[in-house]
């Protein structure tokens, strides 16, 4: 009966350990978030380079109206692209708007309406019109 004692209190850290470690996910990504930036009215944050800010990213995009992620297929793969300009425009055309990725991920909280997204990869644009509603999140993948 002892050594059982003994093997269940030799656990024990063990089992703290997993339990802390279960909790250091969410306080890492907290910790990695990008810093949110302000144009006009709209409120976004844009990164995701790195494990870390990746996951953090993806943990706050449903807090934000609208997730746009951008990749390029090369060799059958989708790789991640950062740095690209991003021009989104509401349904008068004003742009709402202007700005250059930081990362893969772009989050934005805009007002509920009909927006227009033009995001731009070595001088090949895309775009995508997207409808957002009060309280809504849609996300946009835009793959050159």
């Amino acid at each position: 009966m002892k050594p059982l004692i003994m093997r269940s209190l030799a656990l024990a850290p063990v089992a703290g350990m997993v339990l802390l470690t279960g909790l250091a996910p969410a306080a890492s990504a907290r910790a990695v978030m990008p810093k949110e930036h302000t144009y006009g009215t709209v409120h976004f944050v844009s990164g995701g380079i790195g494990s870390d800010e990746s996951a953090a990213m993806k943990q706050a995009a449903s807090r934000y109206g609208l997730e746009l992620v951008f990749a390029k297929r090369q060799r059958g793969n989708d790789d991640y692209l950062a740095y690209v300009p991003v021009v989104i425009r509401n349904a008068e055309g004003h742009v709402v708007l202007d700005t250059r990725s930081r990362g893969p991920y772009l989050l934005a909280n805009l007002p509920g309406g009909t927006y227009t997204v033009t995001a731009t990869e070595r001088g090949i644009a895309k775009q995508q019109t997207v409808h957002i509603a009060a309280g809504d999140h849609q996300s946009l993948v835009f793959e050159w």
